[in-house]
C-alpha cells in the first residue's frame, strides 16, 4: 500500500473520529430535552458518535470524488456544505431501510427528523472540516513558507 493511500486514510479516519466525538455531545443534549428525568435509559453520546463516524466516513468519500486530486483545503465552503449534506441525508436515510416501526409515532416522522438532524449536523461538520483544514494549511505555510504544501 503506498505512503499516500495510507495518510488518505488516516485524513479519513480522522474525520471520522472528529465527527464522532463533536456529534456525542449534541446527542446528549438533545436526550436532556428529549427526557430530561432519564426515564429513557438511552446512551446519547453514542446515539450522536455512531452516526456522526459514519457521516464522517461518507462525506470523506463524497469529497474525494467531487474534488478528485485537488486538496481538501482547497474545497469551497458551500461545495464542503453540499458534500457533507448528501453524507448526512444517507446516514439518515439509514433506520428507514432497516429498522421496523416500534413506537407510535410514524416511521416517516422518525425517519424525518432523523434525516434532518443528520443532514444539518453534516453540512455544519462539513464546513468546520473544510476550514480547520485551510487553517492548518495556512500555518504550514507560514512555518514551511518555501515547502510545497
Amino acid at each position: 500500500m503506498t505512503t499516500d493511500r495510507l495518510k488518505r486514510m488516516g485524513g479519513v479516519a480522522g474525520v471520522a473520529l472528529a465527527w464522532a466525538v463533536a456529534w456525542a455531545p449534541v446527542a446528549v443534549l438533545i436526550g436532556l430535552m428529549l427526557d430530561p428525568d432519564g426515564s429513557m435509559d438511552e446512551p446519547w453520546a453514542a446515539i450522536g458518535a455512531y452516526p456522526g463516524f459514519i457521516a464522517g466516513v461518507l462525506f470523506s468519500a463524497v469529497l474525494a470524488i467531487a474534488v478528485g486530486h485537488r486538496r481538501w483545503d482547497e474545497m469551497p465552503l458551500g461545495r464542503a456544505a453540499l458534500c457533507g449534506a448528501v453524507a448526512g441525508l444517507l446516514v439518515g436515510a439509514l433506520p428507514l431501510l432497516i429498522s421496523e416501526p416500534t413506537t407510535a409515532v410514524p416511521m416517516w416522522q422518525l425517519g424525518g427528523g432523523f434525516m434532518g438532524a443528520t443532514t444539518l449536523m453534516s453540512a455544519v461538520s462539513a464546513v468546520g472540516t473544510v476550514t480547520w483544514l485551510r487553517s492548518a494549511a495556512r500555518r504550514r505555510s507560514l512555518a514551511h513558507p518555501h515547502a510545497r504544501a
